[in-house]
């Protein structure tokens, strides 16, 4: 018995008719029957000789194939035989055709050796109109006369296809796995822009990790390590001959470096020698967990429209502690910390204060040369204030002249 539920539930109530259609194509070679049946032309391969009746077609598979059309036939034994007729927009190598006496070559089928797998368009249970007889005298026309003179006209017959189908699958598993690299290296591309984009974000965040790791372990020596170890280092502190003073307080330890200049390219005094650009004389507050910095003179510039003391280029305005290390030399620093490695630590902490980098500076070394910071004159101010006044009286008297009154009627 042939195999396939669409045919068989088609067969159904046809009683002997339907065994005499199962004899007719296992003669022709058929194994297989589909009947009206989706068309799968991408991934079905069959290893027995298939035969699609009726198939169902997708819209781009109606436009490959052709326009289908419903033509009132009056063949051979079958009057007023309702059957779908392709008719080719072009010729198909695929094509299989039945010549009728009045039609001609008309286009029956298509036959895909490579894929054991033959198409035949016809409805052979549509036939409505017709009685049982005529439809039986229809059917079996269609099958023994139209289908028949295709498969030895084609030389229609099952192939050993298996080579194929391996070679074929190979192909497009191949393909496959190649339309995933590419997805893969999209992938990639979209992820190498996202990290670029919060990269600098990222690295923030691990740098404030490792800023808090390196307190945690400063606070936990201090917690853990006796006084010896705290004034031994203390003493050494005070040998370093740029350190003016050493004070121990509750809380911290108060040192002071006396009074620092930064040098600058091309910065020169008022008598056109370069010197240094004198900041202040700064102190360093350092507690456990953290290195405050005070300058003792500091200087009051104008900025914003507000007079402000400044500490230093790498120290945000005021009191806020806000201090800029550089990225590499905060790491050293807090390191020096939480090891108690406190000479080495002021070292760094006066080399520190003797630097000044543009690019991660907070305020400018301009406003320390005089260069930027000055505050108007009060004729100065009074003078901008009049010239603000006199431009909005001739504003509004341009007003009051061009734009007419407007009158509202009750």
């Amino acid at each position: 018995m042939i195999s396939g539920l669409n045919l068989i539930q088609q067969l159904q109530g046809y009683g002997a008719v339907a065994l005499k259609i199962n004899k007719i194509l296992s003669e022709m070679g058929f194994k297989k029957i589909m009947y009206n049946a989706p068309l799968d032309l991408e991934t079905n391969y069959y290893n027995e000789l298939t035969l699609s009746v009726f198939p169902t077609l997708t819209s781009s598979q109606r436009s490959e194939i052709g326009e289908i059309f419903s033509e009132i036939l009056s063949l051979k034994g079958c009057l007023s035989c309702n059957c779908y007729v392709k008719r080719l927009k072009g010729e198909s190598k695929d094509d299989i055709c039945y010549k009728d006496e009045k039609l001609g070559e008309v286009v029956v089928g298509r036959y895909y050796p490579d894929r054991n797998l033959v198409l035949f368009y016809y409805p052979i249970f549509h036939n409505t109109q017709m009685n049982l007889e005529l439809k039986n005298n229809a059917l079996f026309w269609l099958l023994e006369v139209v289908l028949e003179s295709c498969m030895k006209r084609y030389g229609i017959k099952e192939k050993d296809i298996k080579k194929d189908i391996y070679d074929i699958v190979s192909v497009e598993f191949l393909a496959g796995i190649r339309k995933k690299i590419e997805d893969k290296e999209i992938s990639i591309k979209n992820y190498d822009n996202y990290i670029k984009q919060y990269e600098s974000e990222v690295m923030n965040n691990i740098r404030n990790r490792i800023n808090a790791e390196t307190e945690k372990s400063a606070l936990i020596r201090f917690a853990d390590n006796g006084k010896e170890m705290l004034i031994k280092e203390l003493k050494e502190i005070e040998s370093l001959k740029f350190v003016k003073s050493v004070k121990v307080e509750n809380d911290g330890i108060r040192v002071n470096i006396g009074d620092v200049s930064i040098k600058v390219a091309g910065y020169k005094g008022k008598d056109g020698i370069e010197k240094e650009v004198p900041i202040g004389e700064i102190e360093f507050f350092i507690t456990p967990n953290k290195i405050y910095v005070d300058n003792l003179k500091r200087k009051t510039v104008w900025y914003d429209g507000y007079d402000r003391e400044i500490i230093h280029p790498h120290v945000l305005w005021g009191d806020c502690g806000q201090v800029c290390w550089g990225s590499d030399r905060q790491t050293i620093i807090y390191d020096l910390l939480a090891r108690f490695k406190f000479k080495d630590l002021i070292y760094m902490l006066n080399l520190w204060a003797k630097s000044y980098t543009p690019n991660d500076k907070y305020i400018a070394i301009g406003y320390w040369t005089g260069e930027l910071g000055i505050k108007p004159k009060k004729e100065e101010v009074g003078t901008a204030r009049n010239e603000l006044v006199a431009t909005a009286e001739r504003v509004t008297n341009y007003l009051n002249m061009n734009i007419p009154n407007i009158v509202h009627e009750d």
